[in-house]
């Protein structure tokens, strides 16, 4: 599944740019969670389309920090054309 791959990816850059361990990082994990701010996000994004060639739109991502890697995950399928069903996983409220 494509979503696994790019979770995958997304867990990877989090733990080399973030130094965040691994162990603490799942699919229903969000950015508040991991002490991490909506800048990480925009920086996360950025450096995610910088390794996998995507073109992602900070702007048409999600934002804030209650939303989860799950959820970046999906946008990013999205924008590269993965077609996959909305993420289940997610923030309260």
């Amino acid at each position: 599944m494509a979503q696994e791959a790019t979770l995958a990816t997304l867990i990877r850059l989090l733990s080399e740019h973030f130094e965040i361990d691994t162990a603490d990082l799942h699919p229903d994990s969000t950015f508040d969670e991991l002490g991490l701010d909506s800048l990480a996000v925009t920086e996360l994004l950025v450096v995610t389309e910088q390794e996998t060639g995507a073109r992602l739109s900070v702007a048409d991502a999600p934002t804030g920090t209650s939303i989860s890697l799950a959820d970046i995950a999906w946008h990013i399928d999205q924008r590269r054309g993965n077609q996959a069903p909305a993420p289940t996983a997610g923030a309260d409220g």
